[in-house]
């Protein structure tokens, strides 16, 4: 009778344990995914800000093809030729640029980079790593640890949009401090592969912006008792 009391005590014990580990981690998935929605909110009113909600529904849409590629039961080959068809669209940019067939304004391109202050175009690439920094730190977004604590999957993105953010603001930089030094009158043209070599990183910046803004969603709708129940293993 006291071996079973014992036996029964050590399963309640660890039964609890095994609990309260499950309930602590549904917290922590709540803070991080709030978190993280709210740093894709404010990246996402940055693509407004910056007027390129075009470039940024290019990969809402590219998300929605690959559901209804899923929904009818279609395999890797038929997303991946979704993948090509957008990339598609890059190489077209590229082409319409360099034979001069989407004309930009250079002088108001230069006049515009003019206005940007002298001591902070001077020190851009300080800038420009400070603004890096705070994304891998997670001052600008949710680390890799709170990322961890969600779906392998949901971690993964999270760490591929930062590696991209990252090098779509170091490329950004370095094109502004490029066109810093041209002439008025400079030839736009040159600059067609890394124009649209930023086109498709932003892209696929928003694709991955979408699909975690849906991921962190469907944490933040989940109350705290089912992703308990979830982290124990119990199908909801």
């Amino acid at each position: 009778m006291e071996a079973s009391n014992l036996v029964l005590g050590i399963f309640t014990a660890g039964f609890l344990v095994f609990l309260g580990n499950a309930n602590i981690s549904a917290h922590k998935q709540k803070i991080s995914s709030v978190r993280l929605k709210a740093y894709l909110m404010y990246w996402k009113g940055k693509a407004i800000e910056l007027d390129a909600f075009s470039i940024f529904y290019q990969g809402v849409r590219w998300n929605e093809e690959i559901i209804e590629i899923i929904k009818k039961g279609g395999g890797t080959e038929n997303i991946l030729k979704v993948e090509e068809k957008i990339k598609e669209t890059t190489y077209e940019l590229k082409k319409a640029i360099e034979s001069g067939e989407l004309d930009f304004n250079t002088i108001g391109l230069k006049e515009q980079i003019s206005e940007i202050p002298e001591v902070i175009l001077n020190d851009f690439t300080y800038q420009c790593t400070l603004a890096e920094q705070n994304i891998i730190e997670g001052k600008t977004f949710i680390t890799d640890e709170q990322a961890s604590i969600l779906t392998s999957h949901t971690a993964y993105t999270c760490v591929t949009l930062k590696m991209e953010l990252v090098t779509v603001i170091s490329s950004l930089c370095l094109l502004v401090i490029k066109i810093s030094l041209e002439d008025s009158d400079f030839d736009m043209n040159k600059y067609a592969a890394e124009i649209a070599e930023l086109v498709w990183k932003a892209i696929v910046i928003s694709k991955h912006i979408d699909t975690l803004y849906t991921a962190a969603d469907s944490y933040i709708n989940r109350s705290i008792f089912t992703l308990t129940l979830e982290n124990m293993g119990v199908k909801v």
